[in-house]
């Protein structure tokens, strides 16, 4: 049985905006501050929370700086990874006065490896300065425009903050100082984030498509039905984001992202195309919505706040 199933048939279950969890590992159960949220609707309040080693209900309790996060997590093997574990999913039933945003940095560099260990080594320090969520760097297995492309990506907690992060900081541009190979940018842009993923893992590998849509809510309905048509059908471990491009070439476009934590589990997902429930949703896609363009991607988390 499911942790939910054991739950009252009128439980509550409300998704989360960004948070950063951190376990020791040390025993079974976790706490995590969410920060100053406010519930539209007070009491009891759960959420399925899904990552490495941990599979679990969670209440959520009201106290003075906010909501604790507890529960007992079901471990799967000997250890409990003492890695951080994001939540990132869409919010429902509670106020916040923030989105989330992403910031990408499209850059081409004819030394990726060494570009990585860069960004690797001065990830925490930039995302300090930034009062970054979390940052990480994706390169692509497929599609990318150029060869030699790599993706800096930041998350903030909103506009206000993502906006507010100055490159000539002293502190950044000590870091940037530091980087010892050739790249030249290409873009540099925002994302809102529309709907957030599940977890925000060391490593994974994603299909992301940027497309252009005549119904843009119509279009994100269909997105959250396909996503709950991959839990339903045995796929409940793959992550899928929706970002709108505020700015640049991909101003007013859409981007999908589905990420798996390999490459072969998400080839996986992909074959699933070609299955009614999932063919089906695809085909009242077409008359609303046109690709634009498609990347596969290895992405690495460097940095998550604490």
């Amino acid at each position: 049985h499911s942790p939910r199933a054991l739950l009252p048939a009128a439980t509550r279950f409300y998704p989360l905006s960004p948070f950063l969890i951190q376990g020791s590992g040390a025993g079974p159960f976790l706490q995590v501050q969410l920060g100053a949220l406010k519930a539209s609707d007070p009491g009891p309040v759960y959420t399925r929370l899904r990552g490495d080693k941990i599979d679990s209900t969670w209440l959520l309790e009201m106290n003075n700086s906010g909501y604790t996060l507890r529960g007992a997590a079901q471990k799967q093997g000997k250890k409990m990874r003492a890695f951080i574990l994001g939540v990132f999913a869409t919010l429902l039933s509670v106020s916040v006065s923030a989105e989330p945003v992403m910031t990408l940095i499209t850059l081409n560099t004819d030394d990726p490896a060494g570009y990585r260990d860069w960004a690797m080594n001065s990830a925490e320090t930039i995302g300090e300065a930034n009062a970054a969520m979390a940052g990480g760097l994706c390169s692509p297995r497929a599609g990318a425009e150029e060869m030699g492309d790599l993706y800096l990506w930041t998350l903030f907690d909103s506009q206000k903050t993502a906006w507010s992060a100055d490159p000539m900081n002293p502190a950044v541009a000590a870091e940037v100082a530091k980087i010892p190979v050739n790249r030249t940018v290409r873009d540099w842009d925002t994302y809102r984030v529309v709907r957030q993923a599940d977890t925000l893992s060391e490593k994974s590998y994603a299909w992301n498509i940027m497309v252009k849509t005549s119904d843009t809510g119509a279009y994100l309905t269909a997105i959250d039905s396909l996503y709950a048509a991959m839990q339903d059908n045995g796929f409940d471990d793959i992550s899928m984001q929706v970002f709108a491009a505020d700015t640049g070439r991909w101003a007013g476009s859409i981007m999908v992202s589905m990420s798996a934590s390999s490459p072969s589990r998400l080839g996986e997902a992909m074959d699933a195309r070609t299955e009614s429930w999932f063919s089906e949703i695809l085909a009242g896609l077409g008359s609303i919505r046109e690709y634009q363009y498609g990347w596969g991607l290895a992405c690495e988390t460097f940095y998550a706040a604490q």
